[in-house]
């Protein structure tokens, strides 16, 4: 299995600040209000992405 995380990392210099912040970021937040029972829901997930970073 290739390590796609390590290919950016060393793409990257080996610095973790030069990655793109917006990989480490969630696909989708779901939020509960548990008093009021509303959801709240921001993000889609990336299909095509997903599948990349699985190597499919």
């Amino acid at each position: 299995m290739e390590n796609h995380f390590f290919d950016v990392f060393k793409e990257a210099e080996f610095d973790f600040y030069k990655i793109d912040k917006g990989m480490f970021a969630p696909a989708e937040v779901v939020i509960n209000d548990l008093r009021t029972g509303e959801l709240f829901k921001a993000g889609y997930v990336n299909v095509d992405l997903l599948k990349k970073s699985f190597g499919l």
